[in-house]
């Protein structure tokens, strides 16, 4: 790697490095004899102090509160003494219990009256990691909110003008005006209690943004350093690095955004949304990383600034560490997620089941990551028969009792292995997108065991689909070659059966596309017997005249079978109801097909040409005749002509 002659601009940052390296003894990463002294550190930053003294150790007797807080009182559930966390741990995530809050005053502060402008308000559950709703304002009123009793909730203001400055960090009991303070002061004389908020008061800005949606956004600089290898130890390099020469990236990816930062310098700036999770990685052919997560928290109660944090173990976090990428150190550490049941095994972080050396700060013995898995409701898979699971694996971070969504850099995976139902055959793996369609995964199967790769943890459900023996078929054995008029009060119908002895293909029903088309539910019905698919006349109407394909799939989509039927146009009636059609008049000529194709376009160019210029009268004649007789007058005229000169 070349460096570049100038002046230490970054003595401290070396000098801190340095007071981390003296508590520990260097590292060598030749082999696995790699250790770390787990000491604290001189280096550790005021607030990083504070979020170490609220994580406790899993050893700890310390009691819990019964309603854990982002605040003072907030404190993360241990694991058990006798074994890992349980379910129990964070039953907060799973409430569904709602209440709303009604008639939340908005305030100009200013004035200390109403704030009749109407400002738009975005509702974040950071229990959850999502963004719930969007509401705007009316003289001076919030409109009702419903939201989750007991989950952890901001309010932000989106708007160019008045700034929410430290937006609404709020958690709801019951209906009605009053929510309590997320951050109460710890310096309270009674910590732990939360503060009732009765209004939102906004400020108007000095001078007004031109983007409302980067109001929430929070300006945060990262400090790189680069770990030159010496010998079989890493030590922090001085400004003597080239870091433009790297031609490198830092990449930040939530599950809203990618943010794309060229490396120029030893800091880099960015803009993030508070609270959100961005997976932290590096593009570069020289220069890698520890891909970790990092989020930018509030922690107002205690007096501080909006801070950078790694997120795996909530500690203030705003250094990154670089070193030669040669794929041995990225991959040395990586290590695996266990669910609570131990079902599902996720790789692609260090998880921190395995230690990381101390100079590489993103990671530390205080990672209180865990994961869980539960079954959906199958209608989550819209428009999806037979026989499927719809899975959530989540990963939880029990520093805060929060969901926690994690996407990774485009060509980056987490390896998933999960259990299955016993006994059964997959036939396609899945997931939802956000926009609730099927996108499918590739995928193997040891016995009731499957591994798959995707980009993201805890973002999109996983649908599992199952399948029968392969040597089963399906045929169709009802509806095919159905013809009618369009309009026509008609059953279109479809009946489907197996080739096994016994029929499955009602169980195996996966479901129903028309011309290359996914049918809603709200399209068809399905009944048993052996299955009868049945078009809802409302979808039929839709449906052109001409030619259409019926094709039902079952187990999982990976076998089918289909039918065709014919809508004709529908025939044109006179007053009388009689039906007008020439082609069935017997007393009418015939024409060959090829000679009325060219009528019809001789007579479709004569109309273009002549469009512009034949004045309709509504007086039809023969003009051709009226030309023949007018040639032949003259032709008449002009032999009259000649004689009478002659004589």
């Amino acid at each position: 790697m070349k460096f570049k002659s100038k002046s230490s601009r970054s003595l401290v940052k070396v000098l801190a490095l340095s007071m981390i390296l003296s508590t520990a003894p260097l590292f060598a990463f030749a082999d696995d004899s790699a250790v770390t002294e787990k000491t604290e550190t001189a280096s550790v930053s005021t607030e990083a102090k504070a979020e170490k003294s609220d994580a406790t150790p899993a050893t700890s007797s310390v009691s819990q509160p019964a309603n854990p807080r982002h605040g003072s009182g907030f404190r993360a559930a241990e694991p058990s003494k006798t074994g890992p966390y349980k379910e129990s741990d964070f039953a907060l995530l799973y409430k569904t219990e709602k209440a709303t809050l009604r008639n939340m005053p908005v305030i100009d502060k200013a004035t200390g009256k109403a704030l009749t402008k109407p400002i738009k308000f975005k509702v974040w559950n950071a229990t959850l990691q999502r963004f719930e709703k969007e509401v705007t304002s009316s003289n001076g009123v919030l409109p009702d909110v419903e939201l989750i009793k007991d989950h952890h909730y901001i309010i932000f203001a989106q708007d160019k003008e008045y700034n929410f400055k430290n937006n609404a960090y709020i958690i709801i009991k019951e209906t009605g005006s009053v929510v309590y303070n997320d951050r109460t002061p710890i310096t309270t004389s009674h910590p732990g209690q939360d503060e009732k908020i009765t209004s939102f008061v906004l400020e108007k800005r000095a001078t007004p943004i031109t983007d409302a949606t980067k109001a929430n956004r929070v300006k945060i600089n990262l400090q790189l350093f680069y770990m030159e290898k010496v010998g079989r130890n890493y030590l922090p390099s001085d400004d003597s690095f080239d870091w433009e020469e790297t031609n490198s990236t830092l990449v930040l990816t939530s599950p809203f955004e990618t943010i794309r930062v060229p490396i120029r310098d030893s800091t880099v700036e960015v803009e993030l949304m508070e609270d959100d999770v961005y997976t932290v990685s590096v593009e570069s052919e020289q220069l890698g990383m520890y891909t970790y997560p990092l989020t930018v928290k509030d922690h107002s109660e205690r007096g501080a600034d909006k801070l950078a944090y790694n997120h795996l173990s909530c500690t203030n976090k705003d250094t990154i560490m670089l070193f030669d990428k040669d794929g041995q150190i990225e991959k040395k550490y990586l290590d695996a997620l266990t669910s609570v049941s131990g079902k599902t095994k996720v790789e692609g972080l260090n998880f921190n089941s395995r230690i990381l050396p101390r100079w590489f700060e993103q990671y530390n013995d205080s990672v209180r990551y865990t994961m869980n898995e539960k079954l959906l409701d199958k209608a989550v898979a819209k428009g999806l028969k037979g026989d499927f699971d719809v899975i959530d694996i989540h990963s939880i971070n029990m520093a805060r009792t929060e969901r926690s969504r994690l996407m990774l850099a485009e060509g980056q995976f987490f390896n998933y292995t999960t259990e299955v139902q016993p006994g059964k055959n997959v036939g396609k793996v899945s997931y939802i997108d956000s926009d609730g369609k099927l996108k499918p995964l590739s995928f193997t199967q040891t016995g009731n065991k499957i591994k798959f790769n995707m980009n993201s943890l805890s973002v999109y459900p996983i649908v599992v689909q199952y399948v029968s023996d392969s040597s089963v078929q399906y045929v169709a054995t009802e509806g095919d070659g159905l013809s009618f008029e369009k309009g026509d009060n008609v059953d279109v119908k479809a009946v489907f059966k197996s080739t096994s002895s016994v029929d499955k293909s009602f169980e195996n029903f996966s479901g129903v596309e028309v011309d290359n088309v996914r049918l809603e539910d709200s399209d068809y019905t399905v009944t048993k017997g052996s299955t009868v698919i049945r078009l809802n006349k409302s979808f039929v109407d839709r449906l052109s005249a001409g030619r259409h394909t019926l094709t039902a799939y079952f187990d999982a989509d990976t076998k089918s079978s289909s039918i065709t039927f014919t809508i004709k146009p529908a025939a044109v009636r006179s007053n009388n109801g009689a039906v007008n059609n020439t082609s069935s008049n017997s007393s009418a000529p015939r024409v060959s097909n090829s000679t009325a194709r060219r009528s019809a376009v001789t007579y479709d160019k004569t109309a273009k040409v002549r469009a512009g210029r034949v004045v309709k009268t509504g007086d039809p004649g023969n003009y051709a005749l009226h030309a023949v007789l007018l040639i032949s007058s003259i032709s008449v005229l002009s032999i009259l002509l000649k004689r009478r000169k002659e004589n």
